[in-house]
């Protein structure tokens, strides 16, 4: 199986290294996301706010990965987060929920 490493247009945060990682790899019909930090592409700035803005940054990253790899978020089988903190995982599960459904009414 042919793999394609997706170059996704961005900003690269200044004075730091960049994660030795692919945003996103395309084999066959299947595209694997990285994680994704709550990073503006635009700017390469940290997004800093609330769980709830965070974790909108990261799908609307995850979004413009899969939009770079001529997928999109209808075609999404899995997400996985890592959350450190306990006491916000119920707002990222619902913050998460209401950014697919509005993704999916698109």
């Amino acid at each position: 199986m042919e793999k394609q490493i997706i170059d996704v247009p961005r900003k690269k945060p200044e004075g730091r290294p960049e994660t030795p990682l692919s945003l996103a790899v395309k084999a066959g019909d299947f595209v694997f996301v990285s994680g994704q930090p709550p990073t503006d592409f635009a700017t390469g700035e940290f997004v800093h706010g609330d769980i709830e803005t965070q974790t909108r940054q990261c799908l609307e990253n995850v979004k413009t990965v899969l939009e770079a790899a001529e997928s999109s978020m209808e075609k999404v089988v899995k997400v996985q987060e890592i959350v450190v903190v306990v006491q916000v995982i119920k707002v990222v599960v619902l913050a998460i929920l209401h950014r697919l459904q509005l993704y999916l009414q698109e």
